[in-house]
Order: C-alpha cells, then structure tokens, then sequence
C-alpha cells in the first residue's frame, strides 16, 4: 500500500512542481518514509538499501523495504 500511494505522491509531485524544484525518486522517497514510517526510514540511513542519493529503486530494494515497513527483518 506505500508503494501504490508513493508512486501516485510521487507522480503528483513531478506534474505541480517547477523541473529545477523535482527532486529525484529516492530522495522523495525517502523523505515521505520520514514522515510516515521515522523508524523505517532510521534503519534505512546510510544502509545500502538507503534511498535517499538513488534516482530509480530496483525490485530487490523495495521487497527488502517492504520486509522493513512490515517487520519481517
């Protein structure tokens, strides 16, 4: 359910936002899990699967973010 609404805020975000202000996937990512999961995102900083300096996530990356998001690691 993060993902779907991510991408969805994400999208938003790139069509009402000025193109010099856009910030890159990982980077908006990375910020709404701040906001919505702080624990999530304090377990992910500087961690290889951090998404913050990334402009696209691979499928391993967000599997292994959901495991997070759902406390299975």
């Amino acid at each position: 359910m993060f993902l779907a609404d991510l991408a969805i805020r994400y999208d938003s975000h790139l069509q009402v936002t000025v193109p010099s202000k856009q910030q890159r996937y990982g980077k908006y990512f990375f910020d709404v899990l701040r906001v919505v999961r702080p624990d999530v995102a304090k377990l992910l900083k500087g961690s290889a699967d951090d998404p913050c300096h990334k402009e696209v996530l691979s499928a391993d990356e967000h599997i292994r973010i959901e495991r997070l998001w759902d406390g299975l690691v």
